[in-house]
């Protein structure tokens, strides 16, 4: 059963009216159609209609379930004054103090 299936079937346990609570995990499901409508050369606006969904909602959910996503790595200390932090999706920040690293974490969480 393909992502837009499921989506669809669990969307239909939801209870109807204009204020739906969707959970994370119909969230991803719509995200990983859009991804997939993407990835066939279609546009986000095509698998928001197949989903019944704004696509300033999808786009919204993307970047919360990034936020929600986001792990802490072990960091590699490079030398006695620079510490590289590696994120999702090959993301790397580097830090010249342990402070810093503090503040970015401190920011993000």
């Amino acid at each position: 059963m393909d992502t837009l299936q499921k989506f669809l079937r669990e969307l239909a346990r939801l209870p109807k009216g204009s204020r739906r609570r969707y959970s994370n995990r119909l969230k991803a499901l719509a995200i990983s159609h859009v991804d997939s409508v993407t990835g066939r050369g279609g546009t986000q606006g095509q698998a928001a209609r197949e989903l019944g969904v704004n696509p300033n909602s999808l786009r919204q959910w993307r970047t919360e379930l990034e936020v929600t996503n986001v792990s802490v790595q072990p960091v590699t200390v490079i030398s006695d004054e620079s510490y590289m932090v590696f994120g999702p999706g090959g993301l790397r920040v580097e830090c010249r103090s342990a402070e810093a690293v503090a503040r970015l974490f401190s920011a993000l969480s």
